[in-house]
């Protein structure tokens, strides 16, 4: 049985000592990741993203093995370098690519057993020798902690859970331990990744509208959510075409709704409302689009969405809290994200979906608008953002309560047909072919793009993924779910989270990086 990170506190003070809590539980096999902050703390050495990973049989010799009992461990260290990690190799003599110096310490009671470069390296495992059975292999002896355990044990509503972006969210609410209730419609699409991750067993679900007010207080009221994601939308652009009123009855009424039930509600006291990066008036600038441009929209959808963007600023204002029955403050922010892709959506005129519909069934797949270009980027990009800003948002509501914009870099925006044949490049013994349609697409735009600048410089927010790990990720998901045909597809979804938690902590994000300060981000960008 492996037990989850969020249970155990590291506490590593500067003069070579610290010790290691844990609950009561069965034997664990954990992997301890090395911090690469450690430039922070000037007494510790620097390590640069080695694992270990190191079975806790028992908390002192006197108990049984196999048992964990409550305890705190205390461990010394020293700042010299191990000679074994400093010579792992690859299976064929070379060095291993990823591979970092690491740093010896005596580690009280937890015996590593094999070292490795990366969570998932299979290449450079090295067997730790028994006289060392009671040294650990790991830089400063923090855990990895994303949004700085923030979200553990608090209740989070997440509206539209259903949904491709909610469903994705959910997850990892659950991962991060929160009680997370969901209010959405049905699942869009069959299948959907709320059901094929069976989540309707795994949280409090409730199948309603959020046009109907009542419903959505009544249920508030009930499960008493401290933050609130709102992401129940009408999300597609060509369905607005035919349903302008349905469109915006959904995204300006239904986000009313929600804001105002949240106000309504005395335990709530964060919200970020999710719109598009559609809510731009787009004039098919060849850079980015800033947060203090102009809003609007040419259809249903991103006039909506924008319409929407207006009711958030207008909730915010700190003017309308004051005077506006029940008069209370509650922190609200929006976030716009560009477009996103990943395993588990199967809507209707997206790319990606309709790219895996044509693979699996062996048919050729039709690119409408095969140049124009798109702020592509993984579903869990914008996620990291939406979870990183409710965090701040919650610490700090002054500076965050504001529109925010979460896109991938400025040079990984790329067209809808290099996109499509990445993916195809991906799917082994494809036979659809792509081709290209004639004439020109009515109501799509040809160029968009999102300025991430200033969530960057106030949050420390950037992108993780390049285009190419995106594709992989997407293609190994549905591979996994249509080849194999898992009965359910929770736990590989958990695994990818896992994959770009480490990445993003591997790459130096501040959201996944280990006990971030709470003023820490105010401070240096305030």
């Amino acid at each position: 049985m492996k037990l989850d990170w969020r249970p155990f506190r590291w506490s590593v003070p500067g003069d070579g000592r610290g010790a290691l809590s844990f609950p009561p539980g069965p034997r664990v096999d954990r992997r301890h990741r090395a911090d690469r902050r450690s430039a922070r703390r000037a007494a510790h050495p620097r390590a640069l993203g080695c694992w270990v990973t190191a079975p806790a049989e028992r908390a002192s010799p006197a108990q049984s093995p196999g048992r964990l009992a409550s305890a705190t461990i205390p461990f010394t260290y020293h700042a010299v370098p191990d000679i074994e990690s400093r010579n792992a190799r690859e299976k064929d003599g070379s060095p291993c690519p990823s591979r970092a110096l690491l740093w010896s310490y005596t580690w009280a009671y937890l015996e590593p057993v094999s070292l490795r470069c990366a969570p998932d390296c299979s290449k450079c495992t090295m067997p730790v020798s028994a006289a060392r059975r009671h040294s650990g292999f790991v830089g400063p002896l923090l855990m990895q902690k994303p949004f700085d355990d923030f979200y553990a044990g608090k209740s989070v509503m997440v509206t539209g859970d259903t949904g491709f972006k909610g469903s994705w969210l959910s997850i990892w609410l659950t991962r991060l331990g929160a009680r997370v209730v969901g209010y959405a419609l049905e699942p869009p699409s069959e299948p959907s990744n709320f059901a094929v991750c069976d989540l309707g067993s795994r949280l409090k679900h409730t199948q309603a509208d959020v046009r109907d007010f009542d419903s959505l207080l009544s249920f508030m009221h009930e499960y008493q959510p401290s933050i609130v994601f709102h992401l129940a939308a009408q999300s597609l652009v060509r369905y607005s075409f035919k349903h302008p009123k349905q469109t915006f009855d959904v995204n300006v009424m239904g986000t009313t709704n929600v804001l105002q039930a949240a106000r309504q509600t005395d335990s709530v006291t964060t919200v970020v409302a999710i719109t598009s990066d559609k809510c731009y008036r787009n004039v098919e600038w060849e850079w980015g689009y800033r947060e203090t441009d102009r809003l609007g929209g040419y259809d249903a959808y991103g006039a909506s969405k924008a319409c929407a963007e207006l009711v958030i600023e207008a909730y915010r204002d700190s003017k309308f809290q004051d005077v506006t029955e029940p008069i209370r403050r509650v922190a609200v922010a929006s976030a716009r994200a560009g477009n996103v892709i990943g395993g588990g959506d199967w809507a209707l005129d997206r790319i990606v979906p309709d790219a895996v519909r044509a693979i699996v069934a062996n048919e050729p797949l039709t690119l409408r608008n095969p140049l124009a270009t798109r702020p592509w980027q993984h579903v869990l990009e914008p996620l990291s953002g939406y979870l990183w800003l409710g965090r701040l948002l919650n610490q700090n509501p002054v500076l965050f309560s504001d529109a925010w914009n979460f896109g991938p870099s400025p040079g990984n925006i790329y067209s809808v047909q290099q996109l499509i044949e990445r993916l195809y490049a991906r799917w082994r013994n494809s036979k659809s072919d792509i081709q290209i349609a004639s004439g020109t697409t009515v109501g799509e735009s040809h160029l968009l793009a999102l300025d991430c600048s200033k969530a960057r410089h106030h949050m420390g927010w950037e992108a993780t993924w390049t285009i190419d790990e995106t594709a992989d990720a997407i293609a190994n998901w549905y591979r996994t779910f249509y080849e194999e045909r898992p009965d359910d597809m929770y736990e590989f979804t958990v695994k990818q989270i896992e994959r770009y938690e480490n990445a993003a902590h591997n790459r130096g994000q501040r959201w996944a990086s280990p006990n971030v300060d709470e003023n820490d981000v105010a401070a240096d960008h305030g």
